[in-house]
């Protein structure tokens, strides 16, 4: 029994090792070869050194081995309530991005509820061949239930990768005031598209390739909206290519609404402490400096 048992988790961890180095490994070849070219094109372009791409993708090998781990517990929810009892009500609902789960938010809920925010909530979209409509209306039937546990208060939505593109189409097309949303925050979060949308399947992959219509519209919904926006984006995001796409103003880079961090991967986003900090700026737990 112990044998077999001994056996399957050396296969489960030899699929998840191999997983880990092919999507390091070729996203970040990509993004090598994208920032040479952009170089190659405009000499002011960044273009980072070998070597700290190689680190970068070492570091999103151990974060893509480490999701493997936590998979199994991507149907169990944590506990929601703020740490404290006199802590401010601030109701927070994370929403992942393709391919993901809700354990993937594991460390930032954790740092979220340490800091007396929440409380928090998280969702898994699941059906990866859906498109980012459908994610939306799952997501809506979830805001209902949290808003109807918080009556007085407004949500915020916290996205991450396709998590923002679903809480903002959510937000513009398919809440009819039932829902209060406060803000939305994204985080490496592809407005304009990525380039590696081609090596995924489904519809939303089509829906987040460059220039489609889709993005589009849901970019001119967007600038016109009542409420506030917040995105991040890393220049070293190995899945946003190119990686300003993150940002609904690409010709404005730094401003209060939006912010660049210099070095993390897409993965590590979720639990880089540059990115929490912006976070907790954003929803107005400490002050900019």
């Amino acid at each position: 029994m112990f044998s077999f048992l001994g056996e399957l988790l050396y296969f489960y961890i030899s699929i998840a090792f191999i997983y880990a180095c092919l999507h390091a490994g070729i996203t970040h070849l990509v993004y090598w070869m994208e920032t040479r070219l952009a170089y190659w094109q405009d000499p002011s372009q960044l273009r980072p050194s070998i070597l700290l791409i190689v680190r970068n993708a070492l570091i999103e090998l151990g974060c893509h081995f480490a999701r493997a781990f936590l998979l199994p517990f991507s149907s169990f929810r944590a506990n929601v309530h703020p740490i404290s009892a006199e802590a401010p009500v601030t109701p927070i609902l994370l929403v992942h991005g393709y391919a993901q789960n809700q354990s993937d938010w594991f460390w930032f809920q954790y740092q979220l509820k340490q800091a007396g925010i929440g409380p928090v909530y998280t969702i898994n979209l699941w059906n990866t061949m859906g498109g980012i409509e459908s994610h939306a209306e799952k997501l809506g039937k979830t805001l209902e239930n949290i808003q109807a546990k918080h009556p007085n208060q407004a949500i915020t939505l916290i996205g991450h990768s396709m998590g923002g593109l679903v809480s903002s189409y959510y937000t513009e097309y398919l809440n009819k005031g039932n829902v209060n949303i406060h803000k939305i925050i994204t985080l490496g979060t592809p407005f304009y598209g990525t380039r590696l949308a081609s090596l995924g399947i489904g519809l939303s992959v089509e829906q987040m390739a460059p220039n489609s219509a889709f993005l589009e519209a849901l970019r001119a919904k967007i600038e016109s909206a009542s409420v506030p926006y917040y995105h991040l984006a890393s220049q070293m995001d190995n899945m946003i290519v190119p990686w300003d796409s993150a940002l609904m103003d690409p010709l404005k880079l730094e401003s209060k609404n939006q912010h660049i961090i210099p070095d993390e991967g897409h993965v590590r986003l979720l639990i880089s402490p540059q990115v929490f900090e912006q976070v907790k700026i954003w929803l107005g737990t400490v002050q900019n400096n």
